[in-house]
């Protein structure tokens, strides 16, 4: 079920090589039509390996700049790829998924990203939000291409 949107699930991660196949296996399982993108902020273990083996898409900051640093990156990658709408979800599989946040989706409750589920978010507008629309603020540009996608 998809409304016509192009969907793309950000998943911010550190060191989350273990617990992130489930959850990248759970968006596919149960949101065929979503994209998802891993943020690798600066992990020492093989998150970036793991992510790519499962299919997502990688961005890869080269040190841990934090869930900041990881969303800058992510809603520019979401931008130059022209989705409609971009979801921060949590990386760890603690949080379980619930869908109702996803564009298209039957469920009924929704999973913060991570910066939000811990209090730590502060400035993403675009997060967590049930329907953006056009009226929805717009990611900040940065001055700089984007580095270490794939």
């Amino acid at each position: 079920m998809n409304d016509g949107r192009r969907v793309l699930i950000i998943l911010p991660a550190w060191n989350e090589e273990d617990g992130l196949p489930s959850v990248l296996r759970e968006f596919q399982q149960q949101l065929p039509y979503v994209d998802t993108l891993v943020v690798d902020d600066g992990s020492a273990d093989s998150t970036a390996e793991v992510a790519r083996a499962a299919g997502s898409a990688v961005g890869q900051l080269p040190f841990n700049l934090g869930v900041g640093g990881a969303m800058r990156l992510a809603y520019r990658y979401a931008q130059q790829h022209g989705y409609d709408v971009a979801r921060c979800w949590s990386a760890s599989p603690s949080a379980t998924p619930t869908w109702s946040s996803v564009p298209g989706s039957p469920a009924t409750a929704t999973t913060p990203c991570a910066a939000r589920a811990s209090g730590r978010c502060r400035r993403c507008p675009w997060c967590c939000r049930a329907s953006p629309g056009p009226s929805s603020p717009t990611p900040p540009r940065a001055s700089a291409p984007a580095t270490g996608l794939s």
